[in-house]
């Protein structure tokens, strides 16, 4: 036995002293810059491509077998222009020898300097690579255990210099160049954690932005390849363009870990930290069956930050809003699910100064795009978000220009279900409670059902479509309302009061139209409301009735009470919509004094009432305060109402009054002679209210 090694010991000796020799002798008769041009016709005849090598080809045979390159190129295909496919300045790679005779392979640093590689798709969606492809027909070898042949890899590290990858996509309008691509490893083997360091420069053509990105890591793999890991990768990215706020936005992303095994199909994210614009965002995600049908699940969150803060180092102007204390603070976090086909997030929960959201939202179908959500928010006062008020900008508003047209296109296109939920909510100075939207939006109807509100000790319910698929849109408002306080709705809605009592009412409109102004142009319907007991505030109909009666009679008006208000037992309207416009003749008031009909109409357009009034009355008022009222019961008096809605006038109506009596002597069945006597009184009472 020891006399077998002995003699294989001198059997590889004298194999590697014919190496050397061979080695020796190959350096001084082989010149493998003779093969330029046969190595030319080569590719030309399998490719239909010219290979160009201007610089000289190296060889070195000991201790590394070594080749050298200079500068080549390959041209690229027809149709895809005089620029190269691909060139290079330099390359280099050499293997040990040695350890080849124990089927090792031990490489050297592999190096490529100035690569230049040009992808392109044209406008029929042809690549300047198809004609490369070939279909591998070969049979599989079998698995002998021989068949590679090597028994281990190791290589001295790896350097990309100044390379350079330009992707054109003239189908998809796409425009990528990859500038100043360098990469260095550590040695690289077996088992073996390698670090690296790369960085990048991407540019995105059609935007003008560009990507400054430089990534450092440590990464391992196993030696069948399946399995991966870095460790402690920092990302450091810097994205530059005229069009971002102050021309550059930095990102920083670190990670403790990132493993990956493709074998068993899973992943693992663990601790990953982004940083930009005084934002920090943290995730961890874990993930199973990642190559064939992702089911991807993790955690993230987005530390507390300031919405104007962030608003100004983009350089956008932060909104002026009516509380110069909101959008000062604002957090999330959520866990995620994520599959092949869906993104969903639950145990969402996103704080905005004192308002916090809760529940889950997403995509359940990311092929159609279906939004599914179940969304509740704890109180929020939105008037803190709006605009200060500025006197007569309300007015200004009437009648405006501004016309927002109906999204029809998004709309159309709209696939959503889900429920929004609010405890409480103030908006334009009226306080709702238990806030529930039922949305469901698909082919082009997006529905809200239900739509229910507590508001004023009562109830609001109903529903509200709108049909996009229809030309031009439509729109139907299906609402209930029952016991809601009128006097406390009307303070806090236009800061006050016009009437009290308790309201319950149907509503049902419709409107079509392109535009918001459309739609309230078109408004059709009808509505009806029953007040119970309560009063016109601010208007005194019996006073009305007092001054109608002395301007009739040309006397000393009375001084109206302080405050002025109408009690009423009960009072009720149906209204009918046209173009806008509502329009009703059964206005019926009861009071303990007056009985009031009146017919008349609201236009919503400009938001202004016009109402024709009679009051009849019925009962001397209990204050005692005017003997003569009696001698009025049974009279009717006509009065008009009208002007702004949230401010309206009451007048008595004179001209009517001069009618009615007219009316009354002309209808008379009084002789003649009376009846001249009674139109030469007339006369004289209606003398200086109308003209001569």
């Amino acid at each position: 036995m020891k006399g077998l090694f002995k003699f294989l010991g001198l059997a590889v000796g004298a194999l590697v002293l014919l190496l050397v020799v061979a080695a020796i002798w190959l350096f001084f008769i082989f010149d493998p810059n003779d093969f330029k041009q046969t190595l030319s016709d080569q590719v030309a005849e399998q490719t239909g491509r010219q290979l160009t090598i201007d610089g000289d080809i190296g060889l070195s045979f000991f201790p590394w077998l070594a080749v050298e390159l200079g500068p080549a190129k390959l041209s690229n295909a027809q149709g895809f222009g005089d620029e190269p496919f691909v060139a290079i300045d330099g390359a280099r790679m050499g293997v040990r020898l040695v350890p080849l005779l124990r089927r090792n392979i031990e490489l050297d640093q592999v190096r490529l300097d100035g690569l230049r590689l040009n992808l392109a798709v044209n406008e029929r969606g042809v690549t300047n690579w198809d004609d490369l492809s070939t279909e591998d027909t070969a049979p599989a070898a079998a698995d002998s255990g021989e068949s590679a042949g090597i028994d281990s890899l190791q290589i001295g590290g790896l350097s990309i210099n100044d390379a350079r990858i330009r992707y054109v996509d003239k189908q998809a309008g796409t425009d990528v160049d990859i500038q100043d691509f360098d990469l260095k490893t550590g040695e690289i083997a077996p088992g073996e954690p390698i670090d690296f360091e790369s960085a990048v420069v991407a540019v995105l053509e059609s935007s003008g932005v560009s990507a400054n990105l430089n990534l450092d890591s440590t990464v391992r793999y196993s030696g069948d390849y399946q399995q991966f890991e870095l460790d402690n990768p920092t990302l450091e990215v810097q994205l530059s363009g005229k069009d971002l706020p102050g021309g550059e936005i930095p990102i920083k992303v670190e990670l403790k870990r990132f493993a990956a095994d493709l074998d068993k199909e899973t992943m693992d994210l663990e601790a990953l930290k982004a940083e930009t614009l005084g934002l920090t965002f943290n995730a961890a995600l874990t993930g199973t069956a990642i190559m064939s049908t992702p089911n991807i699940t993790g955690e993230f969150s987005l530390d507390e930050f300031s919405p104007r803060s962030l608003m100004e180092r983009m350089g956008m102007e932060a909104p002026v809003t009516a509380d110069d204390a909101v959008l000062k603070k604002a957090s999330a976090k959520a866990t995620l699910a994520l599959t092949d086909n869906s993104a969903m997030f639950n145990d969402l929960e996103f704080v905005l100064d004192d308002t916090k959201l809760a529940g889950k939202a997403g995509i359940s179908n990311l092929e159609k795009q279906s939004i599914r959500f179940d969304l509740g928010v704890d109180a929020i006062d939105a008037d803190r978000y709006l605009p200060p008020v500025v006197e007569g900008a309300e007015e200004q508003a009437v009648g405006g220009d501004d016309d927002a047209e109906i999204p029809v296109e998004a709309l159309r296109e709209l696939d959503a279900e889900g429920t929004f939920r609010i405890g409480s909510l103030k908006v334009s100075g009226m306080a709702l409670t238990d806030v529930t939207l039922g949305l469901k939006a698909g082919n082009g109807k997006v529905r809200l059902k239900p739509v229910e509100v507590s508001l004023y000790q009562g109830k609001a319910s109903g529903e509200i479509t709108l049909d996009a698929a229809a030309s031009p849109p439509t729109l139907a408002v299906r609402e209930n309302l029952d016991g809601v306080q009128l006097c406390m709705l009307s303070e806090d809605a236009i800061g006050r009061v016009l009437v009290s009592g308790s309201a319950s009412g149907k509503v049902a409109l419709d409107a079509r139209g392109a535009t918001v102004n459309a739609m309230r142009n078109s408004l059709s319907g009808n509505l009806g409301f029953d007040v119970g007991e309560g009063a016109l505030e601010n208007i005194d109909l019996v006073y009305a009735v007092r001054l109608t009666r002395s301007l009739y009679r040309k006397q000393m008006p009375p001084s109206p009470p302080r405050p002025q208000r109408t009690p009423f037992e009960s009072l009720s309207v149906t209204a009918t919509a046209v173009d806008g416009v509502l329009k009703s003749d059964d206005l019926k008031v009861f009071m303990p004094v007056l009985r009031v009909t009146g017919e008349g109409g609201v236009n919503l357009v400009d938001s202004t009432l016009d109402y024709q009034m009679v009051a009849t009355v019925i009962k001397v008022p209990e204050d005692g305060t005017d003997p003569e009222f009696e001698e009025l019961i049974g009279t009717s008096i006509p009065m008009r109402i009208s002007g702004p809605l949230d401010d309206p006038k009451i007048a008595p109506d004179l001209s009517g009054l001069a009618k009615k009596e007219i009316d009354d002597v002309l209808q008379s069945d009084d002789p003649v002679e009376e009846v001249k006597e009674k139109a030469e009184e007339l006369k004289d009472k209606l003398k200086g209210l109308f003209g001569n």
